[in-house]
């Protein structure tokens, strides 16, 4: 089963990160339900009790290959999103609840997570665990078309990113310059959707999904698509919220300047790279994709920092013999900072990060030209910056 820590994340869609937890699971009549609560949040939900509608959910579930006896389900409750443990005997489980609907949850299963529309009324769920189908949710339904409607797009990411482990130099450019244009036309039919659609919960689904870990620009267009109802709501205040989160960050946005200490306990100011190129690389020595991508990060250092370039490493750690270790382990010569507050860390807070890997390019004015930046990516942006 996936650990609970990653369920906040993966309800926002986000991409694969790492995260830490200190939550500690409460205990709400016959299921274990966890609440995941963070400053500044942008997965959430917020809605006061006296202003929602309640309605009962009940979901019923036969899943003739499920052999475990508990999953997990995810869904939102007011300011947080909440998960709780089910109980299967012989692949059947059931589950009932009194809530804000239709919204969006999610099924984790063994070997799979599986995203569902929950609406008053029942809703059953049949087949395997690989091969799952809902009935009685007329927005699950909906979601299933919109869903197929991007099947092509993905037919062609994958074959291109297949075609990218082999490809280099102009191939390799080309390669990416298509995958970039298929994200532009992605993020297109979604807000053709929102259009179409404006008060569908698959919509506010969406426009907060891309508020919350999204591009900037393409998420304010989602949600001037809302209809005024929407913008009112709970959900819409809270996408406002999340987008002036993620304009932090936009393209073209300006780092404030920041001060922490390094490994030996000296302050590090941004201010003083002024000038460079600066790759802020976020992570932490207990992030196993972080430290997979270090030998990625060291590659593009030693081919640039010669160059104007240099990279800041800013550790969510809150453990300084390991963050030390990691840095030696992994070989990381350049400049590392952190205040050893994990996921509360200073700087990570100002971008409201949930979890680690995370990446800003930085030009020498201090202004974003590019952020999420991993494997051939990396290269291929720095080489539209630097040249080959």
């Amino acid at each position: 089963m996936k650990p609970i820590l990653t369920v906040f994340f993966l309800l926002s869609f986000s991409t694969f990160c790492c995260a830490q937890t200190n939550n500690t699971p409460s205990v709400v009549g016959n299921t274990k339900t966890h609440s995941f609560n963070k400053k500044f949040t942008t997965q959430s939900i917020p809605t006061k009790e006296k202003e929602t509608k309640l309605q009962s959910v009940t979901l019923h579930g036969n899943l003739t290959d499920l052999k475990d006896d508990r999953i997990i389900i995810a869904y939102p409750r007011f300011a947080t999103f909440v998960v709780d443990t089910l109980e299967v005997l012989h692949g059947k489980f059931n589950w009932s609840k009194n809530l804000v609907a239709p919204s969006k949850a999610m099924l984790f299963l063994p070997g799979n997570s599986f995203v569902l529309y929950i609406e008053p009324g029942t809703i059953t769920i049949s087949g395997s665990i690989d091969s799952i189908t809902v009935a009685g949710s007329k927005t699950d339904a909906k979601y299933r078309e919109f869903d197929k409607s991007f099947d092509d797009l993905r037919a062609q990411k994958r074959l291109l990113n297949e075609k990218l482990k082999e490809a280099k130099g102009a191939q390799e450019m080309a390669i990416l310059n298509t995958l970039s244009q298929i994200s532009i036309k992605w993020a297109e039919r979604e807000n053709e959707f929102i259009k179409a659609n404006p008060e569908n919960a698959i919509s506010t689904s969406t426009a907060l999904q891309k508020a919350s870990a999204g591009d900037y620009d393409d998420a304010i267009i989602a949600y001037n698509l809302l209809s005024k109802k929407i913008k009112t709501s709970a959900v819409g205040k809270e996408i406002e919220r999340s987008l002036i989160i993620t304009e932090r960050s936009r393209i073209g946005a300006k780092l404030p300047d920041f001060t922490q200490n390094d490994p030996d306990g000296k302050p590090v100011r941004f201010s003083d790279f002024k000038g460079k190129y600066v790759f802020l690389d976020f992570w932490a020595s207990w992030c196993a994709p972080c430290r997979a991508e270090n030998s990625n990060v060291l590659k593009a250092y030693n081919t640039l920092k010669d160059k104007n370039f240099t990279v800041i490493g800013i550790s969510v750690d809150n453990d300084a013999e390991q963050w030390k270790k990691a840095i030696k382990d992994d070989n990381m010569p350049w400049t590392m900072v952190s205040d050893l507050k994990g996921m509360k860390n200073e700087i990570a807070a100002y971008f409201n990060l949930s979890g680690v890997p995370f990446s800003l390019l930085i030009d020498p004015q201090g202004k974003v030209i590019a952020k999420n930046l991993t494997g051939v990516r990396l290269h291929q942006k720095l080489r539209q910056v630097f040249g080959n």
